[in-house]
């Protein structure tokens, strides 16, 4: 990638500051839906595959083997071991996802739980779901999976994908031959090296915890997703100047949610939330946008319900009028979120409140409530511990 960096210059306005919506960092899109073809496999029409897209947005199903296969991921992560490491690839990074999940003997910490031999309690599960919806909303360029250079979205994933696994090699868990097809260019700029040596300190970290052979505690998965959002963190704002020009060429309403899904970072990882499958399954992935949400002509290319298109547009004011906070207003939030889930358990119950909010059974017309409800429970964390 040759990208320009520019300085970054940005104003943001507080607005709905108490609106309660973590799972709704979601994207508006201006443009057409591509058709969802794997790039590994071009004759597969993924929609042959039974997706159960409701169950995908909403949670509340079981992780299976059947139940995986029903899901975006699903549909081709089969092929992905097949894939080489790629930095401008789609099925190329996930296949980076893979190996990062798979690195012995790290990957034993996190529990006996697999799917397609990989820990379904490894956070790196999030990204995956994350790349493949950009994909699949053709935020990353193009459809047939190569991912543009021009593609905002492309760029600041590399930073939470391909610098991670830069990181994994200099810190000794990948050789040069395992990742002789990647170009980590970007990921040797020097505005990258504080990020990348924030992985660093992260993987010898899980390198010194896997000489135990007990899985981790609840206590320290906790604590690991501290440290991941540190680094997750600290890749994004690395990355973030870096791309600023990658941002201006596109619809002023995508632009604002862009800027959304950075701020919105900050509150997940005040709460360190969780990314691993099995919460993935719980909770779902959220009612992110496939298209602009006004153009309910394509929705039935992904099964989108007409309550679940409210969804859709309500979440995407809030990530867009969230993106345009005051960097005051945002920490004031942020401040919030950290002393009302100061305790483990109050961090437990945020994920509960979340996954509440999510529900399919929570029709449009009781959000405003429902959401007053999960503040005020949020509120009454802030005062007794």
């Amino acid at each position: 990638m040759a990208m320009r960096s520019i300085a970054m210059a940005r104003r943001w306005r507080p607005a709905v500051v108490m609106e309660f919506g973590l799972r709704s960092f979601l994207r508006v899109q201006r443009g057409r839906l591509p058709l969802l073809r794997c790039a590994a496999s071009a004759a597969q029409d993924d929609r042959s595959q039974d997706i159960d897209w409701s169950s995908w947005r909403a949670g509340g199903w079981q992780l299976t083997a059947e139940n995986f296969r029903r899901s975006p991921l699903g549909a081709y992560w089969k092929d992905v071991p097949k894939h080489p490491l790629a930095a401008d690839d789609f099925m190329g990074r996930q296949a980076i996802f893979s190996k990062l999940m798979a690195l012995e003997p790290i990957s034993k910490i996190f529990g006996p739980s697999q799917i397609h031999g990989l820990p379904t309690r490894h956070f790196f599960w999030g990204y995956s779901a994350q790349l493949d919806w950009q994909w699949r909303t053709g935020r990353l360029g193009d459809a047939n999976g190569r991912i543009s250079s021009d593609s905002w979205f492309g760029a600041m994933n590399y930073s939470l994908c391909v610098v991670p696994l830069a990181a994994a090699l200099d810190a000794g868990l990948v050789s040069t031959k395992e990742v002789e097809s990647v170009d980590f260019e970007e990921a040797e700029r020097k505005e990258f090296a504080a990020a990348r040596a924030e992985w660093v300190r992260f993987w010898r970290s899980l390198q010194s915890r896997a000489k135990e052979p007990e899985p981790l505690t609840t206590e320290e998965h906790d604590k690991l997703r501290a440290h991941v959002w540190t680094c997750h963190m600290s890749s994004l704002h690395a990355a973030r100047p870096l791309y600023q020009a990658l941002l201006e060429p596109l619809p002023l309403d995508e632009r604002r949610f862009c800027e959304g899904w950075t701020c919105f970072v900050d509150l997940l990882a005040a709460i360190r939330f969780r990314t691993d499958l099995d919460f993935l399954f719980t909770t779902g992935a959220g009612y992110l946008p496939l298209q602009l949400p006004e153009d309910i002509s394509r929705r039935h290319a992904l099964d989108v319900q007409d309550w679940e298109l409210q969804r859709m547009r309500q979440s995407t004011k809030v990530a867009q009028q969230v993106g345009r906070m005051s960097s005051y207003s945002l920490s004031l939030l942020v401040s919030l979120w950290r002393r009302a889930t100061r305790r483990l358990h109050r961090r437990e119950r945020a994920h509960e409140i979340v996954q509440e909010l999510g529900r399919p059974e929570v029709k449009p017309q009781l959000m405003v409530a429902w959401s007053l409800y999960a503040i005020l429970r949020l509120l009454g964390w802030f005062v007794w511990p």
